[in-house]
């Protein structure tokens, strides 16, 4: 087993073959969790090598684990994943990004420690929904990123579960996300106009607009009025489609269902209103369907 303190004294004409090199690696507790986070395959490994290395050689470990620059003490190189590159850039140690925490507005709180780990596997269907949302967090900060999510499935099929894990992974990298549970935030918008905190309902729709993560939960498991419809949710959604902005949404019902859901009367106007809103999430998501229901961490 080589040390992984002496790979950067490698010469050119190595006589060590890939594998040997890339198991190596494993021996950092960084870059093992780093390889491992992000799932990587063997060419990106060997395609990140340089960086690998060069983290290795810059990074020294004190006797309590803490990690510092030798070339520039008081910083540390990090690691990053860019387009599937692997890259590295200084941190001042002081001001490391921390993790951070999702934003809910009447979402159980138990949700903020969803984890990938803890959503059951046991069903093509649960492991193709798996499958589609590590992709999508693995390759969230790049352009062509797989499309947003909207996740149908039955009540207590751990959708909603699903979504908070991926909320969190994003946040846990810095990103700003915020879950909404709509029933409620329906109504929370139905009444504001200008409360006491200074908060007003274009405020509210704002940051639903800006946010780098928006999770809409129970969607359309609420009886929507003309104006939340047309002023907040199509608002949101479509300033989010042109800005490439992703949304994970969750509902009881499928994407076809949405025009009858959002519809108040029968009218050619209403008609056409409700479909500008299906038509808004068709165009971002790809459709996950969860049916069967699970009794464990993942029921909601």
């Amino acid at each position: 087993m080589i040390d992984s303190k002496d790979l950067f004294n490698i010469e050119v004409e190595k006589t060590i073959d890939d594998d040997k090199l890339i198991e190596s690696l494993f021996n950092d507790e960084v870059i093992n969790n780093f390889i491992l986070k992000h799932d990587m395959t063997r060419d990106e490994i060997m395609d990140g090598m340089n960086a690998f290395l060069e983290y290795l050689k810059d990074t020294k470990v004190s006797e309590d684990g803490k990690r510092e620059s030798i070339s520039t003490p008081g910083f540390l190189l990090k690691l990053t994943l860019v387009d599937r590159k692997v890259k590295t850039h200084y941190v001042r140690l002081n001001e490391a990004p921390k993790l951070t925490k999702m934003k809910l507005y009447n979402v159980p709180k138990e949700l903020t420690e969803a984890t990938f780990a803890d959503f059951e596997l046991s069903t093509d269907e649960r492991r193709k929904a798996y499958n589609y949302a590590k992709r999508f967090v693995n390759q969230f900060d790049n352009e062509n990123r797989p499309k947003s999510m909207y996740i149908a499935g039955n009540f207590r099929s751990g959708k909603t579960y699903l979504a908070s894990a991926i909320g969190n992974e994003i946040a846990d990298r810095g990103h700003s996300v915020i879950e909404v549970f709509c029933p409620e935030i329906s109504s929370v918008l139905k009444e504001v106009q200008f409360d006491d905190s200074g908060v007003s309902f274009n405020d509210y729709v704002d940051e639903m607009k800006g946010c780098d993560l928006l999770i809409l939960d129970d969607f359309g498991g609420e009886t929507v009025s003309p104006r939340i419809r047309d002023e907040a949710f199509l608002v949101i959604l479509n300033y989010r489609m042109i800005k490439n902005k992703p949304v994970i949404i969750t509902s009881n019902a499928g994407i076809n269902l949405i025009p009858d859901i959002m519809i108040k009367d029968n009218s050619a106007q209403e008609k056409f209103k409700a479909t500008r809103i299906a038509t808004r999430i068709s165009e971002m998501c790809e459709q996950i369907i969860l049916k069967e229901k699970f009794v464990d961490k993942s029921i909601f």
